[in-house]
């Protein structure tokens, strides 16, 4: 796996034997490989999964978020940093505004329930239709720790999923998600 080996060079934890998740993005990014693509990861820390998606994606561009101003010494031709909290939903929604629309967007932030969930409210308008939203980590959600309000993020996705499951009902309001895919500790949400 290609998308694998590039996790590996670079160090990110999403690599297999670790979170596992490459294998999931190769499965659902490889078609849009070689695709002017927009990608923003919520998360840039040491740079690791930026700097992937940049070789990844050769024909990208790629903009990253993160609170520590460290973060700006990632920043390339095709990487873009920017520093805010995403809590902060007048930050989110200005990153939207500059940067969007995106083919691709994935949360890999603080992992607070609250800010999962107000990272997707905010941004997911800023989503392409056909877009990939990924919220990675979702083993929080049964962690107190990582709590910041009373719902947890699998709790808000579950509600999604029946929103989407009963949409076809006479008078039920409409989704904006074709699908949403779980796996171990990510969920993979299909805008329409």
């Amino acid at each position: 796996m290609i998308l694998n080996n590039l996790a590996l060079k670079y160090g990110t934890d999403k690599k297999m034997g670790h979170h596992d998740y490459t294998k999931h993005y190769e499965y659902w990014f490889k078609p849009l490989k070689n695709d002017k693509i927009k990608l923003l990861e919520i998360g840039v820390k040491r740079g690791a999964s930026v700097r992937m998606w940049e070789e990844y994606f050769p024909l990208g561009s790629i903009v990253g978020i993160d609170i520590n101003k460290n973060c700006l010494k990632q920043r390339s031709k095709r990487i873009q940093v920017e520093i805010g909290d995403q809590g902060d939903e007048v930050f989110l929604n200005s990153i939207g505004k500059k940067h969007g629309p995106f083919d691709i967007i994935i949360d890999d932030g603080s992992h607070r329930w609250r800010h999962q969930i107000d990272g997707h409210k905010q941004l997911f308008p800023y989503l392409k239709k056909g877009g990939l939203y990924v919220i990675e980590d979702l083993h929080t959600s049964f962690n107190s720790q990582w709590s910041l309000g009373a719902e947890t993020c699998t709790e808000y996705l579950c509600k999604l999923a029946n929103d989407m499951t009963l949409a076809r009902r006479k008078g039920a309001k409409p989704v904006e998600h074709e699908a949403i895919h779980f796996y171990k500790s990510m969920a993979i949400i299909v805008k329409k």
